[in-house]
């Protein structure tokens, strides 16, 4: 097989498996929204709501009261955030480490297809 068909066989796996971890993550995201990031976002929105409600308050304790209110949902944000930000910087070093293990595979079939060569040549 020739090397440039190599590549592009190579390049069409690698972009297949992008595709596949890409909707696997975009589930995921959509399986933490669903089971729990809504449902705090929603009684986020009626806490501070209820704290807007409170006409005999100052602003500034208003102002307070609101961001007490989406503290836990930001907790949540972050902590998925964190988790998807690992995850992606595990998966590049293992894109790298692919990479990197298919040349010094390419570089082992081309130098051993040119030995070939040059055994037959000899002949």
């Amino acid at each position: 097989m020739r090397p440039e068909v190599l590549q592009f066989e190579i390049k069409t796996m690698a972009e297949k498996a992008q595709a596949k971890v890409q909707v696997s993550v975009q589930r995921f995201v959509e399986e933490v929204d669903r089971g729990g990031l809504r449902r705090m976002e929603k009684e986020m929105h009626e806490c501070a709501a209820r704290c807007c409600a409170k006409e005999d308050l100052p602003i500034r304790e208003v102002h307070a009261c609101v961001e007490k209110c989406s503290d836990k949902t930001k907790r949540a944000q972050n902590l998925v955030q964190g988790e998807l930000q690992r995850f992606q910087e595990g998966l590049s070093r293992c894109v790298a480490q692919c990479q990197d293990d298919i040349k010094d595979q390419v570089r082992v079939v081309i130098v051993t297809v040119d030995l070939q060569l040059r055994e037959v040549l000899q002949l």
